[in-house]
């Protein structure tokens, strides 16, 4: 089960950043043109992929690192100063918000601009710096959306769920079996 979950993660990941790579690469061509097919799309995206696999590494390294630090700082502080970094949960979200529009200025950057990584984002900050109420707006709409679209995606199986839930509450003692089909 780990190495499959392991391989399907990978593939999820290579196919995520092929997918993106495509629709922003096909989105142009489309302006372009006025149309684009899949296997258009597909193409155009295909050698954008390193660099776009090396800023979402880089984005995973810092997150990482982040992670690192306040896990090391809870250790020797004896969980302290979670409690102090709860304020900071707050901001959390809109900083999240804010994030996802920088990165996809980054990955516009690489694929439209054919910039490197570093460049992409550095023009990216740029860009978002110099027009921020504008990708702040678009990136609050992609996020409202997003989370119409999770929802709505996921709802079959909240609603499949709802029996299973009922057994587990009713029996307490063996109530995690019942999640076993769903898994």
């Amino acid at each position: 089960l780990i190495v499959f979950f392991v391989i399907f993660l990978l593939a999820v990941i290579v196919l995520s950043i092929l997918g993106q790579a495509g629709l922003i690469a096909g989105v142009a061509h489309a302006d372009e043109t006025g149309q684009v097919r899949l296997s258009e799309a597909w193409k155009l995206g295909l050698p954008h992929f390193w660099r776009l696999l090396g800023l979402a590494l880089i984005f995973l390294a810092v997150g990482l690192l982040i992670a690192l630090v306040v896990g090391f700082l809870a250790v020797i502080t004896l969980g302290t100063i979670l409690l102090c970094l709860i304020p900071l949960l707050c901001i959390v979200l809109p900083i999240s918000i804010l994030f996802t529009g920088y990165v996809s200025l980054g990955q516009n950057g690489i694929v439209l601009g054919k910039q490197g990584v570093f460049e992409a984002l550095g023009k990216g900050w740029a860009i978002m710096r110099a027009n921020f109420l504008p990708v702040a707006l678009m990136a609050l709409i992609l996020f409202v959306v997003g989370l119409v679209a999770g929802f709505i995606l996921s709802a079959p199986l909240l609603l499949a769920s709802l029996p299973l839930l009922a057994v587990a509450a009713s029996q307490a003692d063996q109530g995690i079996t019942a999640f076993i089909p769903l898994m």
